[in-house]
């Protein structure tokens, strides 16, 4: 039997350094010219979204905007890699209530 071997999501990725990491969008660029884009999304709204409850990583997901442009749309994952849709938190009256998992677009579009 093969054992099954299960990645921690958040261990998930390393660094490549810039070398490997330009022929690989360059590459990507030459084979789909048509979805040559890049996004930057700022530390700020990384950073609540790596803090919500439970959070161990994020999932970043191609999608389009509105007006029918390329985007990318980010949100916090679990351990498990299940998207982070809400979480508990408790009120100021002490009742338990439940808070919208950050799902987060609005990025600067930039080419490489």
């Amino acid at each position: 039997m093969q054992e099954t071997k299960t990645q921690v999501v958040a261990q998930i990725g390393e660094h490549i350094g810039m070398e490997l990491g330009t022929t690989m969008v360059k590459s990507f660029f030459d084979a789909y010219p048509q979805l040559a884009f890049g996004h930057t999304i700022g530390k700020e709204i990384m950073a609540k979204i790596l803090a919500q409850p439970d959070c161990s990583g994020m999932t970043v997901y191609p999608a389009l905007n509105e007006a029918g442009n390329p985007t990318l749309v980010f949100a916090g994952v679990n351990a498990k890699g299940q998207m982070i849709s809400s979480y508990p938190v408790v009120s100021t009256d002490g009742s338990l209530d439940f808070e919208e998992g950050l799902i987060v677009d609005r990025v600067k579009s930039g080419g490489w």
